[in-house]
């Protein structure tokens, strides 16, 4: 617990008096995030791309997107190297997520780059349910890459 406490306070969520901080510790409790992303997810306005961060907090939350069939094993490989960012596996995501949107959240998309559909899907209204909450406390949505 006191590990808890040490992380909201150096997040500026909670006072020394261990009380939340207004706003910023008052709007994260909203957020049914770890503390880090919830900050994260309050402050991606201020570095236009809350875009971005909405959807590295909404794959965050899933279940693996990829899947390996035993069978399959060389074949998956190739196609997860087809969303790899040398930056790290949260860009990763974000590039398999867009990728997804753009495709139209098609099953046989998914299924031909060994991605798990429902995992996407639930990714996708987990990132609408965050999106409003931001729009609550009037983060402006905006992109880095727009």
């Amino acid at each position: 617990m006191a590990n808890g406490i040490q992380q909201l306070y150096a997040l500026n969520c909670i006072a020394d008096n261990c009380e939340l901080t207004d706003p910023l510790g008052r709007q994260m409790v909203e957020f049914p995030l770890d503390p880090m992303i919830g900050k994260m997810l309050l402050c991606s306005g201020v570095f236009n791309c809350s875009e971005e961060a909405l959807t590295i907090a909404a794959m965050l939350q899933i279940e693996s997107i990829f899947y390996n069939p035993s069978y399959k094993k060389k074949e998956a490989q190739r196609a997860r190297l087809k969303f790899a960012a040398l930056e790290g596996d949260h860009l990763t995501m974000l590039n398999v997520f867009n990728t997804f949107i753009k495709k139209h959240r098609h099953t046989g998309w998914c299924k031909s780059h060994f991605l798990n559909h429902k995992a996407l899907c639930q990714a996708e209204k987990i990132r609408y349910n965050l999106k409003a909450l931001l729009g609550k406390y009037k983060i402006p949505i905006v992109s880095c890459g727009r």
